[in-house]
């Protein structure tokens, strides 16, 4: 065992969690949620909407470090030309993208909240409350609220795998390019749900929010997840000085199709289930709110995006 690489290797994991906490943690706490408190909603409210939403955004901010860690090592030019690897400019590489992470989440987070608000102004939820994103999740344990951020975590998370912003794989501002596309589709995303997945009647948000329906909001990240997923993988196929919007066109193609697969795929599901188990799935998902519907649903779309991924391996 080589105890120089194993200390070089802590650094990394120190960095990492002194930036998930200070610049993660803390701002969730102290300010996202400052109006209420994160220990008694988890010990002794035992919150199951507030729980999943700090559980997800944990579990994002780890993902996020681990990827930094595992990236491109930062390589840097002696006076005689030659490169070598440059320590301290791979810890700032770690902590600079989970700080820009925790930026990005919380100004999502923060939008999100001011718009449903501005949404819903002047109407009250089943539990007979104004809307809003934390008296939903922290006073009505409404887990539909908790997985609606948790898709815009998705967005935050597919946006930061392109990220370069120290420039060490020579890719600064095509990343930029990149993740500026990750956000479009992630808000496509958003209406496209609106459109294939609700019937007359029935709003996103309103589901989410007014009806409290997990099941929706399950099957939301479901759906946000294939689709970034499969944007990711396409990406990654870019060759040095490559972007999303300077590509070949069958790269639009490729989204396009599977994507559109994806939906088919999906509305053969709910047809498979109103066949063979006689129910019907739209009132089943929508009226009755029943989220173990939400639940296969968010499970056979994360699926079918792995397996249209393994194309593109």
């Amino acid at each position: 065992m080589d105890w120089n690489i194993l200390f070089y290797d802590f650094g990394y994991v120190a960095v990492a969690f002194a930036c998930i906490y200070f610049t993660g943690w803390m701002i969730y706490d102290k300010l996202a949620t400052k109006s209420y408190s994160l220990s008694h909603a988890i010990f002794e409210e035992q919150n199951m909407a507030a729980g999943l939403e700090i559980a997800c955004f944990l579990a994002m901010e780890i993902l996020i470090a681990v990827s930094a860690m595992s990236g491109e090592e930062a390589l840097q030019k002696t006076a005689g030309g030659e490169l070598t690897f440059n320590y301290a400019l791979d810890l700032e590489a770690v902590g600079v993208t989970i700080l820009f992470s925790n930026i990005v989440f919380f100004a999502f987070r923060y939008i999100a909240s001011r718009w449903i608000q501005s949404r819903f102004e002047g109407e009250i939820d089943q539990q007979g409350d104004a809307v809003q994103f934390n008296n939903e999740i922290f006073v009505q344990h409404n887990l539909a609220a908790s997985l609606f951020s948790v898709s815009f975590m998705l967005i935050m998370y597919f946006m930061i795998l392109q990220e370069d912003f120290l420039g060490i794989q020579l890719y600064k501002t095509e990343a930029y390019i990149n993740m500026s596309a990750v956000l479009g589709l992630g808000l496509l995303n958003y209406v496209f749900y609106s459109i294939f997945f609700m019937k007359k009647g029935h709003t996103t948000l309103r589901e989410l929010f007014i009806d409290n329906n997990s099941g929706v909001g399950m099957s939301l990240v479901g759906f946000m997840f294939g689709g970034l997923y499969l944007q990711s993988k396409l990406i990654g196929q870019f060759e040095l000085k490559e972007h999303f919007f300077a590509t070949v066109p069958e790269t639009y193609y490729y989204l396009i199709v599977m994507i559109v697969f994806l939906l088919v795929a999906r509305k053969s599901f709910t047809v498979f289930i109103e066949v063979f188990a006689k129910r019907n799935f739209k009132k089943d998902f929508l009226d009755t709110d029943n989220p173990v519907v939400g639940l296969l649903d968010m499970t056979f779309m994360i699926g079918v995006a792995y397996l249209l991924g393994t194309m593109l391996a």
